[in-house]
């Protein structure tokens, strides 16, 4: 069938909400948070943060 612009664009945004979401929920379960990262935290610990992220992510 064929869509009004408007409507392929409604359609697309919806879509990529659920994207997302379904995104936020895998990467929810797929970490155990041994530490929490606050929003500001001293520079000294990122070495800690990096090592963590790179065990995760490039494994």
């Amino acid at each position: 069938g064929e869509l009004l612009f408007e409507e392929a664009v409604s359609a697309g945004q919806q879509t990529t909400r659920r994207y997302v979401k379904r995104q936020g929920t895998w990467f929810k379960n797929q970490f155990i948070a041994d530490i929490e990262i606050e929003t500001q935290y001293n520079i000294k610990f990122s070495h800690k943060f990096f090592s963590i992220i790179s065990k995760f992510v490039l494994t």
